[in-house]
This record gives C-alpha cells, sequence and structure tokens, in this order.
C-alpha cells in the first residue's frame, strides 16, 4: 500500500432512542513495519474551530484510535470479550468510558486495509450503547481507479 492513502471510517450506534450512523473520507498517511499498521489522519471540528489529529494503530488482532486535539482519548479495541477503559477529554468536560470488544475482524489486501470491530460501550459502568465500526483505508491511487 502507498503512503498516501483516504482513510474511511464509517459506523453506528445503537441507542434505546434510535440509531445513529456516521461515515466520513479523509486525506492521510499510511506506514507499516512488522506486521504493524500505522495510519494518521486530521478530523475537522464541526462548529468549532480547531482539529483533532488521530492515529490509528492496527496490529496483533486489535486495533488502537488515539485522538489529540479539542478531544483527546485513546480507544482501544482488544481481543474479544476483553474491556479497556480511557478517559475522554473533551471541551465540555472529561468521561470514563470503557469499551468492551465483542468481535475484531482485520482483513489486510495489496492495496487497502479493512477493520470491522462490533463493542459495547459504556460510561461510568453503565451501559451506553452497543456500537459498530468499519474502518477502510486504501491507497489514493487505487481510490483514483
Amino acid at each position: 500500500m502507498t503512503r498516501d492513502v483516504l482513510v474511511t471510517i464509517s459506523g453506528k450506534r445503537l441507542m434505546g432512542s434510535g440509531d445513529e450512523d456516521i461515515e466520513f473520507v479523509m486525506p492521510g498517511t499510511h506506514l507499516e513495519r512488522n506486521g504493524i499498521h500505522m495510519v494518521r489522519y486530521e478530523e475537522p471540528a464541526e462548529g468549532m474551530d480547531g482539529k483533532t489529529e488521530n492515529t490509528i494503530v492496527i496490529g496483533g488482532g486489535c486495533m488502537k484510535i488515539r485522538k489529540k486535539g479539542l478531544s483527546n482519548v485513546e480507544l482501544r479495541f482488544l481481543n474479544r470479550a476483553e474491556r479497556s477503559m480511557s478517559c475522554y477529554s473533551t471541551p465540555y468536560g472529561d468521561f470514563l468510558i470503557g469499551i468492551s470488544t465483542r468481535d475484531i475482524s482485520i482483513r489486510e489486501e495489496s492495496d487497502r486495509l479493512r477493520v470491522s470491530v462490533d463493542y459495547a460501550m459504556d460510561i461510568g459502568a453503565e451501559h451506553l450503547s452497543d456500537c459498530s465500526i468499519q474502518l477502510e483505508v486504501r491507497s489514493r491511487s487505487a481510490a483514483a481507479q
């Protein structure tokens, strides 16, 4: 895969009040060393000045998403049935969130990388929502074809 990539993130959050879908496509960079993939991209803030720098690390059957900027957090999607805790810092305050990964699938191809994660999210040990996220990283040259 080339260094210059397009990062597509789509997801769904299932809450009692209804489903919430998201999807965005951003330019980014990709590096791979010793079977570990590192993807970086910038995320603009909606309705605020500034942006958030994102680094996604994929390898060993796990995925980590680090956000720095307006929001600061490291989300860890570990092997199945493992729970991780993170402090999510936002302009509105800090939250302790838990992520329980139910399923993670990582598929590597010559010009793209796909990750799918199903997980539950809680705040302060109180279940918030069931979520899914799909990540696709593809070479910009392959995306143009």
